[in-house]
Formats: C-alpha cells, structure tokens, sequence
C-alpha cells in the first residue's frame, strides 16, 4: 500500500468524522434540544447539514485515491481535498455560522472541532498533491 492509498484512508475517516462529529462527538445545539422555535434550528444545525455534504465528498475523494493510480488524477483528488478542507473551515466560520451565545456547545466544542479536522484534510490533501507531482 503506497503513502497516497494511507491517505486516501485518512480522507475517508476524516470525511466521516465531518459527516456524523457534529450530531454525536461535539454536538451541535440541535442534538441538546435548543431549538430556535421547535422545529426551526439555530445555526450551528445549518452547519451540521452543510458538513455532512463536505464530509462525504471527503469520503469520496479518500476512497478515490484508493482505486486510482493516475498521477494526474491523484494530484487533483488532492486539489479537490484542499478546497473541500477549505470549506469545511469556512462554514462553521463565516458561511453559516453557529450560536451567537458563547456558552452553546457549538461554540465551545463544534467549531473548534470542524476546522481542526478541516486543517487536517487540508495538510492530508497537499501531502498527496506533493506526492503525486514528485512521482515520476
């Protein structure tokens, strides 16, 4: 198994980690019943859902680089990580946001959680574009 194969299984559970982190390791305020009005979420929700999208086009670029072997497509997986790494930062960020109040836990264990992982795909994506390009 090759560094990018070792990648691709590191983007498959970070892609995972965005798709369910949100709603059952550092839940959003939604998983603790605050609510806006019963069934209107406050925006961390938002968020949550928007992570699930980012995290399974993780998935799918981490189990891409398991099957693909082209050099170039590899270095695009890689591209299509760091923008995707990018986003999953944003959005908790400046896109979507979360709770305004400082004492929600989307504030204090949420967000710090997304872009710490979004970092980590980010660093995970540029290692395999290194990789591929210096292949020879």
């Amino acid at each position: 198994m090759d560094k990018t194969s070792v990648a691709g299984i590191i983007m498959m559970i970070l892609g995972a980690l965005l798709i369910f982190g949100p709603w059952f390791l550092f839940p959003v305020c939604e998983t603790e019943g605050m609510w806006i009005k019963p069934g209107i979420p406050m925006p961390c929700g938002y968020t949550a859902r928007a992570e699930i999208v980012l995290g399974a086009l993780v998935v799918i670029v981490g189990a891409l680089l398991l099957w693909v072997k082209s050099r170039e497509t590899r270095i695009v997986l890689g591209v299509m990580g760091v923008a995707m790494g990018v986003l999953s930062i944003l959005v908790p960020v400046q896109i979507d946001g979360v709770c305004a109040n400082q004492t929600h836990p989307c504030v204090l264990e949420t967000r710090p959680a997304l872009i710490v992982i979004g970092a980590v795909v980010i660093l995970v994506s540029l290692l395999v574009v290194f990789w591929s390009a210096r292949k020879k």
